[in-house]
């Protein structure tokens, strides 16, 4: 493993979705890696409504993505 990565926050958005993390706690994992959640951000904005619904369907969140021509996760 590379010894200096740092991870996209696209990676933190997929790892919180993996491990069904709420709202607060990927707050925390993006804080961990120099992010934070904006809602200046469309890609932010869908995240957070799925973590908040509970919906944690990579696949369903990379459609909406898609829908709003986002990258996906």
């Amino acid at each position: 493993m590379e010894k200096n990565y740092h991870p996209s926050k696209n990676t933190i958005f997929s790892l919180a979705i993996g491990m069904k993390l709420n709202i607060d706690e990927t707050a925390k994992l993006l804080d961990s890696a120099g992010y934070a959640f904006t809602s200046a951000s469309k890609i932010d904005l869908i995240v957070q409504y799925f973590l908040y619904h509970k919906k944690y369907d990579i696949f369903a969140i990379n459609e909406v993505l898609d829908k709003y021509e986002l990258d996906i996760l």
